[in-house]
């Protein structure tokens, strides 16, 4: 049987604005518009501060705060559809652009890694790391009922430790669950079918880690928080794993987050002691922009669009002395905040 849980609270609208970029040579249609500088699909960023505020930017230039100090770090930091989701003592949801928010479900199982809550356009579907039967929570109504997954979806004989702890999610639409206890990894094609166990080829050392996933369109990766077992990536869905040579990225120090520039085996790793980024199969500290020794808290990745196709990836970093962005997969960082912005941020989207 599944259990629900039930909130209710305003519906309101949340947009994210337009951002008409410029970027690129000129390069005009018949029109007159030069398509190179038209952003199709702009992105909209979110991130929540130690203090507990929220801002949010269309283009890293103009930040908007969307929620004021409050005193109660947050967390966890979602957009989904036309809602906002951030954790602090519960879950709260917002309809109204983070305006105000109202707690939504509180079972759920914190960790300090970003991916223990997913958004998927493609199933349609909510997930967050719970703590009811083997972690998989969900909801298929914008957050405002959750339920626990039934037995039925679930592979038989899993381990009795066996409970879902990080999820990740293709551009085919196919997601991940992981648990960093048993290390064992469940994949979901379509939400209205049942999750299907990866057997992994070869070895990746477990022994006193927690790893946890994140991925972009093509690969997906393991990345061990305790730092002990380093990072990982398939681009098999889970069948064979390869691991990035450690190069620069020290062990044995916390790998509070982790984020792909947008294709392939790009990965960069945040860390107490600064950021780290592949470069071709090797871990490289940053070189540019960023104080040594930073504390790294928070990765994401955003892209814009053009009209004629052109792409533009950034990478945004929540750190203990502001916000950096990197447009060059994490190799050199600019610190974009100051002022009353200058602070700690935990959490990103």
């Amino acid at each position: 049987m599944k259990r629900r849980l039930h909130s209710s609270f305003l519906k309101l609208s949340l947009s994210i604005g337009l951002l008409a970029g410029l970027y690129s040579c000129e390069k005009y249609s018949s029109l007159g518009e030069d398509n190179n500088k038209v952003v199709r699909t702009p992105y909209g960023l979110y991130m929540g501060a130690e203090d507990g505020s929220i801002i949010h930017t269309n283009n890293g230039i103009d930040f908007n705060i969307k929620f004021p100090t409050d005193g109660y770090p947050i967390s966890h930091i979602m957009a989904s559809g036309e809602n906002l989701f951030i954790i602090k003592a519960k879950l709260h949801k917002s309809s109204n652009e983070g305006k105000s928010f109202n707690a939504t479900f509180e079972d759920y199982e914190l960790y300090p890694w970003e991916s223990m809550m997913l958004s998927s356009i493609h199933q349609d579907r909510i997930y967050i790391a719970g703590k009811f039967g083997r972690g998989i929570i969900y909801s298929d109504d914008a957050g405002e009922t959750w339920q626990e997954e039934e037995e039925d979806y679930l592979p038989e004989n899993l381990p009795p430790s066996y409970k879902i702890s990080s999820y990740a999610e293709l551009g085919n639409g196919t997601i991940f669950a992981y648990s960093n206890k048993s290390n064992l990894l469940l994949k979901k094609v379509n939400n209205d079918e049942a999750w299907e166990p990866v057997t992994s080829e070869g070895f990746f050392p477990v022994t006193g880690t927690e790893y946890y996933l994140t991925s972009n369109a093509t690969h997906i990766f393991l990345v061990d928080y305790n730092g002990r077992g380093g990072a990982w990536y398939s681009e098999d869905e889970g069948n064979f794993w390869t691991r990035i040579e450690q190069g620069d990225l020290p062990t044995r120090i916390k790998y509070n987050a982790a984020v792909s520039g947008g294709y392939g085996s790009t990965l960069v790793v945040g860390t107490d002691k600064g950021s780290y980024f592949n470069d071709n199969g090797r871990f490289v500290e940053a070189f540019g922009g960023l104080e040594k020794e930073t504390e790294v808290y928070t990765l994401t990745h955003k892209r814009n669009t053009f009209k004629n196709d052109n792409i533009k990836d950034y990478i945004y970093m929540g750190t203990n002395t502001g916000i950096y962005r990197s447009e060059d997969l994490g190799r050199t960082w600019d610190l974009l905040t100051k002022g009353a912005l200058q602070k700690s941020y935990k959490s990103s989207f």
